[in-house]
């Protein structure tokens, strides 16, 4: 932990607060602590299995982001263009492939609309891809949870996102075997949602499961 305090304070300059007022103080060290923690989810995320991996914060700042490049702006996208003897643009393209394999994965099963696949998203598919032990490919489909079901005294309840499957098809199949395990299962659909409805769409989840709770 004192290391990573040091790494904060000369890496990123958090100590440097010489400043007359303290709100101006404060301000550089919220920049700095901002800069530390991209620093770190840049290391985790996209330079894993890199020679970066264990590297410090000023490791990563002078070697990797520290480089000359031409950078051209327009209206849809941000180019930069690397000389071609660059030392790092090997670990520069897989960092990016990385964070676009992260992306499209959390498009293809998790979100619906891409302005939710914020750096915190990214940050938890990063941590879930590391610590995922199960192969849930069949799990839906196990007949487990239909039989015990009838089983639970109380309510139940039931949430997806509408776009909880590529196929809306299958969200109906699941609905279906729902009910026909519990007929009086209350199902809600939240629109313009994804599998992850409780992140993408959180003030209506936790609007609509409050309630619920409360009963």
């Amino acid at each position: 932990m004192e290391n990573r305090i040091k790494e904060c304070q000369t890496d990123v300059f958090a100590d440097r607060t010489s400043t007359a007022t303290m709100r101006a103080n404060q301000l550089r060290l919220w920049f700095a602590s901002m800069a530390y923690v991209l620093v770190c989810a840049l290391r985790r995320i996209g330079l894993c299995h890199t020679d970066f991996a264990e590297a410090t914060c000023g490791t990563i700042r002078l070697k990797f982001l520290k480089i000359g490049a031409l950078v051209r702006v327009s209206v849809r996208r941000i180019k930069v263009a690397m000389a071609s003897g660059c030392p790092t643009a090997a670990v520069w393209g897989l960092a990016a492939e990385r964070l676009a394999a992260h992306r499209d994965n959390l498009l293809r099963m998790m979100l619906a609309d891409p302005a939710s696949v914020d750096a915190l998203a990214l940050e938890i598919q990063e941590q879930n891809t590391k610590r995922a032990r199960l192969n849930s490919g069949f799990m839906w489909v196990s007949r487990v949870l239909h039989g015990a079901l009838p089983r639970v005294h109380g309510h139940v309840h039931a949430f997806w996102g509408e776009h909880e499957m590529a196929d809306p098809a299958m969200l109906n199949v699941r609905i279906a075997l729902l009910r026909q395990a519990r007929p009086d299962v209350a199902v809600e659909i939240i629109a313009n949602a994804g599998h992850w409805v409780f992140y993408e769409a959180a003030a209506r989840f936790n609007a609509q499961l409050l309630p619920i709770v409360a009963m």
